[in-house]
């Protein structure tokens, strides 16, 4: 592999782990935004697309997303990603708001910064209303004129009629007029003067009868008709003078616990509709009983408001609230897809703002943990989760992520900490975007660079706040740049670094025996770690030169040990490889001093330097009366080396080893042959005088050149 790319494969490596390690919550600062990135993400928010005015004074300028459970695999609903704590209390986001605010229900007390109490999470329970129970306009969470009432005295001897007219300042039932023949109303005779001419000044429309006789009526005068009436009962344009049961309790309750968080609330308006559609007749009979009078549920337009006088809010003169704060209503609610609140305890139900028919007495659509909708008198008692709307761009502290161990948390006010820094210049330095570190905006991006010194990386970057928990960063798209979010404490940056670890190479050739790297792991050799290696050639080679060079090619120094073919040499902050260099054995061949030599001639270029496994070839030629009677070539050590006879008269020749080698020759004195004539016979004798002669041999020693390393 080139050296090159594997460093650079290294370096990308440690920042891959670098910011594997190190996350930041990448979340919008703004809880609008928490729901909107919910919907558009398809996760446990939709958008909302039906009509919907939350303000008297702009225009809708955002989309509303609403909170949305889906249900898990055991079919429970997942709802613990929308928990908010403001004003010390816990809430939960059922939606936004059209200018961009988030509106809240109440969900109980705050336990450690976490929304788990297992206490009460209401604010307790209350009648809807206990002024005027039995009336229809006790439906309102304020209200203004009472036409509603209601008899227990036995009036079945009365007549009723199904329609009636007004003429001369009285009121005439029609000729179809019945009386009772039974304890109840005929089912579409609801007009009676309470007499048995059919003749009054002032008429009742009677609504509902309960089987005990209880007559639930509304009284109509001065030629009114029982549309007239529930408008300006229920509907008309005249100011709500009179504060319901539960409104006052949300009031007190505000006023001691959220008066200083009031800044924070946005003036939304909450919908208590109350537009009658149904005006049947509710008596008990042979299968039951028939509703009477029924309010308008809205099915698609879930979050319309109709009339003014039904739009609660502060800048509402028509309905106008002290404080802003309400209830929820059904169809907000219904939005949550049924499972809207957990609890810890299981209380019957809860109130909204959403009048709903119950025949006789005012009612209302209540709704409890298990996500189902009823409906209750007005004069029972329920529990109570108020509303709130933040107002837009709040803002919440960045390490919530909605559950109810980390809930969001709602930033009340700009902040300001300071940064310290904990670094070790030698190591590295590091650079902070602001210029007073005593004086850092909480919420504030901030930008660090850490530049290590040669030799170094950066780990990672330990910050912590003063209560010694980690904050989160992320590496930016600029070399050496980090960022997070200031939080609200003061925090520590310090910067964690370690010696770049890189790897030694080695590159083998066939002359090459032996090369040992003495480090147990070669791709994480550490930054100036002392580095130890062994060259050993094979047979008959030398190391001629090594190069060690870096990932840039660039040459590292090394030496020689004490101990036989080791070195030494400092790791740089980089890839190393070791490139050995061999060549053959170069030794010198010598002959033995003889005075019996006439000559012994060496046939090589420089006997001196004489190339291992090379040929060498010489002549010995002996003094006048010698002749050779051997020949012993021996290396450095001793060792006998192994020759023959070329064709050539007194030619012979052996194979160069790795070592100096000495020729030595041995000689003896040729036998002498002369004809002596014999006196006596005449014949010729030939007498052989052999005559000895001394061995001498002389062994030469060579020494090898060492190599000089630089």
């Amino acid at each position: 592999m080139n050296n090159t790319i594997f460093k650079n494969l290294f370096f990308f490596l440690i920042i891959i782990i670098v910011a594997i390690t190190t996350n930041v919550n990448a979340e919008s600062k703004y809880l609008y935004d928490v729901l909107k990135n919910e919907a558009e993400s398809n996760g446990l928010a939709r958008e909302y697309t039906g009509e919907h005015h939350d303000s008297f004074t702009e225009e809708p300028s955002k989309k509303i997303y609403h909170w949305y459970a889906e249900n898990d695999n055991e079919g429970n609903q997942v709802l613990n990603k929308n928990n908010v704590i403001f004003g010390n209390f816990c809430w939960q986001m059922i939606r936004t708001t059209d200018t961009g605010g988030v509106k809240l229900i109440y969900n109980g007390e705050v336990v450690n910064n976490k929304c788990i109490s297992q206490n009460d999470r209401t604010i307790g329970a209350n009648v809807y209303n206990s002024s005027n129970s039995k009336s229809l306009s006790a439906v309102g969470y304020m209200y203004n004129r009472n036409y509603s009432y209601y008899s227990t005295e036995n009036v079945s001897n009365y007549l009723y009629s199904n329609t009636v007219s007004y003429r001369n300042g009285k009121y005439y039932l029609d000729e179809n007029a019945k009386a009772l023949t039974t304890e109840y109303i005929i089912p579409d005779h609801h007009y009676t003067c309470w007499n048995t001419t059919g003749e009054c000044t002032t008429v009742s429309y009677v609504y509902a009868v309960w089987k005990y006789r209880k007559f639930f009526y509304i009284k109509l005068s001065n030629g009114e008709t029982i549309f007239t009436a529930l408008e300006n009962m229920l509907y008309s344009n005249d100011v709500n003078k009179y504060d319901s049961s539960v409104k006052s309790k949300i009031d007190t309750w505000y006023q001691n616990n959220l008066t200083n968080y009031g800044d924070y609330l946005e003036d939304t308006i909450f919908c208590n509709n109350r537009k009658a559609t149904d005006l049947g007749f509710w008596g008990e009979t042979s299968s039951g009983y028939n509703n009477g009078l029924v309010f308008y549920e809205e099915k698609d337009n879930k979050l319309k408001c109709y009339y003014d006088t039904d739009k609660f809010s502060i800048s509402n003169p028509k309905a106008k609230l002290k404080y802003p704060i309400a209830l929820p209503t059904k169809g907000e609610l219904d939005l949550l897809n049924n499972k809207i609140i957990r609890e810890a305890t299981n209380y019957t139900s809860y109130w909204t703002m959403s009048p709903y028919g119950t025949g006789n007495e005012g009612g209302l659509v209540t709704y409890n943990q298990y996500g189902s909708f009823n409906s209750m008198f007005t004069m029972y008692s329920e529990h109570v989760k108020p509303s709130v709307s933040l107002k837009p761009y709040t803002k919440y502290y960045r390490n919530g992520d909605g559950s109810s161990e980390n809930p969001y948390i709602v930033k009340y006010k700009e902040s300001y900490y300071k940064i310290k820094v904990e670094n070790d210049s030698l190591l590295g330095t590091i650079k902070i975007s602001e210029d007073d570190l005593s004086s850092v905006l909480e919420e504030k991006e901030i930008n660090v660079v850490v530049k290590p010194s040669y030799g170094y990386y950066l780990k990672k970057i330990v910050i912590k706040d003063s209560n010694n928990n980690i904050i989160e960063y992320i590496k930016t798209g600029n070399e050496n740049e980090y960022s997070f979010i200031m939080p609200d404490s003061d925090i520590i940056i310090t910067p964690i670094y370690e010696k770049v670890k890189s790897s030694v190479n080695v590159e083998i050739v066939n002359e090459t025996k032996d090369l040992n790297v003495e480090i147990e792991d070669l791709t994480q050799v550490e930054y100036e770690k002392e580095v130890k290696f062994n060259v050993t050639p094979i047979k008959g080679y030398k190391v001629s030169s090594i190069r060690v060079v870096d990932g840039e090619d660039n040459e590292i120094e090394y030496s020689e040990t004490e101990n036989k073919n080791e070195y030494v040499f400092i790791m740089p902050a980089s890839n190393v490889t070791i490139i050995p260099s061999y060549e053959k054995v170069s030794s010198s061949v010598s002959a033995s001093d003889n005075k019996n030599t006439k000559e012994l001639k060496i046939e090589v270029g420089d006997a001196t330097a004489v190339i291992y496994e090379d040929k060498v070839k010489f002549t010995v030629t002996p003094e006048d009366g010698y002749e050779v009677e051997s020949i012993e070539i021996k290396d450095k050590e001793g060792n006998k080396i192994e020759y023959r006879k070329t064709d050539k008269d007194n030619e012979y020749e052996f194979t160069m080893p790795d070592t100096d080698v000495v020729i030595t020759p041995v000689y003896r004195k040729k036998e002498l042959t002369n004809n002596i004539t014999n006196p006596k016979t005449g014949n010729k004798t030939i007498i052989l005088i052999t005559i000895l002669f001394l061995i001498v041999s002389t062994t030469y020693i060579i020494v090898r050149k060492k190599k000089e390393f630089s």
